[in-house]
Formats: C-alpha cells, structure tokens, sequence
C-alpha cells in the first residue's frame, strides 16, 4: 500500500519505520523540507517528500470511513491530550482557554459539535483559512 504522512517527529518517524519493516510504501514529509528527511529516508526506504506529497497517495482515512459509514465524519479531538481534555475545560471567557480545531467537510455536523460545552474554543478549519 503506497501511505503518505506528515510528521516526523515521534509519532511520524514512528509510523515510517512500522510501515516500511511490513512492506509499505512510505512517502513522509514534514514542515521543514523533504532535505530534513534524508536520515529517516536512508534508514527506512520511505521516500521524503514535500508536504502537499502525501495526499496524493489515495484519500485521507476519514474521507474513507465517511464513504463507508454514509455519514460526515470530523475531526476534533486528536490534538489534545487526554489528561487535559479530561482537566483543563473552562467556561467561556475565561482567559487560558485551549482551543481544539475542527476538521471535516460539512458545516452543519462541525456546527453541532459540543466543543463550548466541553470548556474549549473551537478553531473550524474551512478551505479559505488553510492558505
């Protein structure tokens, strides 16, 4: 299977390896330039590419699951750790809120997300805010 990532910190340099060792095709890039990569690239056989690269190699997983499940799926929880989903909300206007950003396609499903109730600020990525 050809599998784009971007990352390669702990969790991406991570994956890069697991997924050559079993046969992969790897195509890892980050935020620095396919130059920075050349160690991890020597080291696994993954091909370091620029980050627009891995999109290219299929759809994205959640663009999968929605064509499987016939439903719209978001992403909103991924980037914050457990510990401070579970401790750090805080009600609205309170200074130090953490913001979590939305991902997904459909406009109506992100504006029912619970994210104020949860005690954080949402960050609702649209096409026109990605440039």
């Amino acid at each position: 299977m050809n599998i784009g990532t971007n990352g390669a910190g702990h969790i991406g340099g991570s994956l890069t390896r697991l997924l050559t060792v079993v046969g992969h095709k790897v195509f890892v890039a980050n935020s620095r330039g396919p130059g920075t990569l050349a160690d991890l690239a020597n080291q696994t056989g993954a091909k370091a590419v620029t980050a627009y690269e891995p999109a290219r190699s299929g759809i994205p997983e959640s663009r999968w699951v929605e064509t499987q499940l016939n439903r719209p799926v978001l992403k909103a929880f991924n980037t914050i750790n457990w510990k401070n989903l579970l401790n750090n909300g805080k009600p609205a206007g309170i200074t130090g809120r953490i913001a979590l950003p939305i991902s997904g396609d459909d406009a109506s499903a992100k504006a029912r997300l619970i994210i104020d109730d949860l005690g954080f600020d949402a960050v609702v990525y649209t096409p026109s805010n990605l440039t």
